[in-house]
């Protein structure tokens, strides 16, 4: 796998992070061929009965890349069995380059 690349590193929140994901089109650039959608290997599992998807939903992790294979963001996703996207029936970014910025998932809970 193509290493992430090197910059500054901020971790924000998920509003944040679904803005630049937004903005920068991440899944409309994948869907016009611009960028390379890949499951990240190892990352599929069934969704947990909690969530409340139809059986056979799978959860994984999706990474886009440019076409040099420069990881340009990470994403989750619920997959239904009908190939629609369940939850928000949006990717949920988790991991963003912008320029030479990486913006990550803040994980607990936030900072006052």
């Amino acid at each position: 796998m193509t290493t992430p690349p090197t910059g500054s590193v901020e971790e924000v929140d998920e509003q944040t992070l679904r803005h630049y994901f937004n903005i920068g089109q991440i899944e409309q650039r994948a869907q016009r061929g611009e960028l390379i959608k890949a499951v990240q290997p190892g990352s599929e599992h069934p969704a947990p009965a909690a969530k409340g998807e139809p059986p056979g939903t799978v959860s994984h992790i999706v990474n886009y890349f440019e076409s040099n294979r420069q990881l340009v963001a990470k994403a989750h996703e619920y997959v239904r069995p009908d190939g629609s996207l369940g939850a928000s029936g949006r990717p949920d970014p988790k991991w963003l380059r912008v320029d030479n910025l990486i913006l990550k998932l803040r994980r607990g809970k936030s900072k006052p």
